[in-house]
């Protein structure tokens, strides 16, 4: 390597050396105690923090203060911070800042490139803005590569095409060979540089793959779990607060109630593929609202409300408001309520119009009905801060688990209840927040489930 390389500890790592015999790092919320710490682990970590030690140097350091085991710890020490996300390494070129590394979960480990072969940026590569610089990233990559000098993004700009480090010597006169090299070399062990992609990898859609990694533990930088991002920051409520409009009492949910037991309703079950034109009774919609949605406790975990429903919750926070786009529906005028489970009734949020119609139409799209339409259609939209404001990384993942816990008991009461259904695939929330004027990034929609007769 031409590149000269040093460490550092992420910027928002704090140390605390006051206890003897252990280092405490706190990042955002997280805590770990390196305990036992020896004097040669406090001198490794204050060189690190210092941002003047290269990884060699603190080999060479380790290896003069106890030999082997000191080379031994400050491997094992370096393992941890890398498996925390907490270990960045900078590369300097010529006395400048050329791109930092930070490697999530294995250590950084370079492999020289072939000038001759072919390298692309995987497809999954993302780039975004981060403190000032360019950021790329991978669900398939083994580290964050962050940019410092604008001929990296040259050079990645080059290799959105097959390109060898040859090819690209002769196209960036400006740029040694060893430049173009080093930083191919970096980027081909991150895995953001490739010769050829995991055939396995043909069926997935980048976002669906960055969906799945950020969710599931790929990147150990990113707080994951119950972990307030704005703890000075009030919670939303439980529950979401009136609009003010015009309120439709539902009959008492307890005067009807089918008679299937459950393996029956399991058995019974069906996806409707058809409806006919026979009204939804305002009595039903009482009873499968009721039944999936009513709420049995309020409580309270310091400032965060709580709610216990049927079913279960991230939390117990509920973020998921259900409302009912009624075509068809008993006496009910058409047009779109929100079901208030406190009361148990039907707010009326808007009268019908274009965006509803919209709405209507695309989710017969969705199940290939050609000529009939639902009489009814549950919306299920998120109070997305209701999640977010207590788990990191994992809350919009969350939401969705809610969302088809909600879906199965409505798709199992409407069974017992002799009606029809039919869990749609996709939704349009542009239309819905269009038609209810609600800020789509505070609440809008996240699925959608059929209803009717057929």
């Amino acid at each position: 390597m031409h590149f000269k390389q040093t460490l550092s500890l992420r910027p928002d790592l704090s140390l605390d050396f006051t206890v003897k015999g252990q280092v405490r790092l706190t990042v955002q919320g997280l805590v770990w105690d390196l305990a036992p710490a020896s004097a040669l682990h406090v001198k490794i970590l204050r060189l690190i923090q210092s941002q003047c030690a290269s990884p060699e140097s603190l080999k060479e350091l380790a290896i003069n203060f106890n030999g082997v085991e000191g080379l031994r710890l400050v491997l094992t020490l370096m393992d941890q911070l890398t498996a925390r996300g907490l270990l960045a390494h900078q590369f300097y070129f010529n006395g400048a800042l050329a791109f930092t590394v930070c490697p999530l979960s294995r250590p950084l480990q370079i492999h020289s490139i072939s000038a001759d072969n072919k390298y692309q940026l995987s497809r999954f590569v993302i780039l975004r803005i981060e403190e000032k610089c360019m950021v790329a990233e991978s669900p398939l990559a083994s580290g964050v590569f962050k940019i410092a000098d604008a001929r990296c993004w040259d050079l990645l700009y080059s290799w959105r095409k097959p390109a060898s480090a040859d090819d690209l010597t002769r196209s960036h006169p400006n740029l040694t060979p060893d430049y173009i090299s080093d930083c191919g070399s970096v980027l081909v062990s991150l895995n953001l540089l490739v010769e050829k992609e995991n055939d396995a990898l043909d069926l997935w859609e980048w976002q669906d793959l960055q969906f799945h990694s950020v969710t599931r533990g790929v990147y150990p930088h990113k707080p994951l779990g119950s972990l307030p991002r704005f703890p000075e920051r009030d919670p939303l409520p439980a529950l979401r607060a009136s609009l003010g409009f015009p309120v439709i009492p539902l009959p008492d949910p307890q005067k009807s109630s089918g008679n299937a037991t459950w393996e029956q309703v399991l058995e019974m079950r069906r996806s409707c593929t058809s409806f006919n034109v026979k009204p939804v009774a305002l009595a039903t919609i009482s009873k499968l609202l009721y039944s999936a949605a009513k709420i049995k406790e309020q409580g309270k975990n310091g400032k965060l409300e709580l709610l216990k429903k049927p079913l279960p919750s991230p939390g117990g926070l509920h973020s998921l408001e259900i409302y009912l786009l009624a075509a068809r529906c008993g006496d009910l005028v058409p047009a779109l309520y929100r079901y208030q489970a406190k009361n148990h009734q039907l707010e009326l949020i808007c009268d019908w119009n274009k965006n509803l119609e919209s709405l209507l139409r695309e989710s017969a799209f969705a199940m290939q009905l050609k000529e009939s339409v639902p009489p009814a259609l549950l919306l299920l939209a998120s109070r997305f801060g209701r999640v977010q404001w207590k788990y990191q990384s994992i809350a919009y993942s969350l939401i969705l688990k809610e969302a088809g816990v909600l879906l199965g008991a409505l798709h199992l009461t409407a069974t017992a209840l002799d009606l029809s259904s039919c869990i749609l695939g996709a939704g349009n929330s542009p239309l819905f927040n269009a038609a209810t004027g609600l800020d789509p990034y505070a609440e809008s929609t996240v699925a959608e489930i059929a209803i009717g007769y057929s």
